[in-house]
């Protein structure tokens, strides 16, 4: 019922969106949508068995808005079963917690996790340069990558290239990295499902519908 309520929900808000002069939205990337969303719903009401790939089982906890004239860039990685690629999704939020950007990306034939969200950071990174941002915490749930990135060890695997080349981009700016709860970061998550069908979209000051509920809850609850 949970999962018929949410498509349904999508569908209708899709219709009322042509009815009211907006573009029309593909189906599949509807279906994405109601994909994503059902995840964010079942993480809120089921705490999961097993531990997430990128980090131990821990309880709920808040998302936490970065130290006052900073951006948090949370960022996150999805791999498709039907398909051999990756997603990425961005959100980027100020110190009060208020919406600055968004984006989604996605790479191809890129199927393992760990390279998947060291390839996400490395584009979180890439980004916050491209558009000239200072003061930035880039936000993952990927624990392993956030201790190797932290690791004046050089790493020679495949995901260590990416560790280093994720060190020498955030070099020359205020670019720290921090590890988040999974539970903190279901925006980007979300983001980074739909990416498939949403390759290349930013959005800037205004927050796309699939994720608005999602920060209204992070930021007043």
């Amino acid at each position: 019922m949970t999962i018929f309520t949410i498509t349904v929900w999508h569908i209708w808000e899709a219709r009322n969106a042509v009815r009211n002069g907006e573009s029309w939205v593909h189906p599949h990337c509807i279906a994405e949508k109601v994909k994503a969303y059902t995840e964010m719903v079942f993480l809120h009401m089921f705490k999961p068995s097993t531990s997430h790939g990128c980090e131990p089982n821990l309880s709920i906890v808040k998302w936490v808005p970065p130290p006052d004239g900073w951006l948090m860039v949370n960022v996150d990685a999805a791999t498709f079963e039907d398909s051999p690629r990756m997603g990425i999704g961005i959100v980027i939020r100020d110190h009060s917690g208020s919406f600055v950007a968004a984006c989604c990306h996605k790479i191809d034939r890129i199927t393992d996790a760990k390279m998947a969200e060291a390839l996400a950071v490395r584009y979180a990174v890439c980004f916050a340069n491209e558009h000239n941002l200072h003061q930035v915490l880039v936000a993952s749930d990927c624990l392993n990558l956030i201790k190797k990135i932290q690791s004046p060890v050089m790493d020679r695997s495949h995901v260590g290239v990416i560790v280093q080349e994720i060190k020498y981009v955030a070099s020359g700016s205020a670019i720290s990295f921090i590890h988040i709860s999974r539970w903190c970061n279901q925006t980007a998550h979300v983001m980074a499902k739909v990416a498939n069908e949403c390759n290349g979209c930013i959005w800037l000051n205004e927050a796309p519908k699939l994720i608005k509920a999602i920060l209204f809850n992070e930021r007043f609850n």
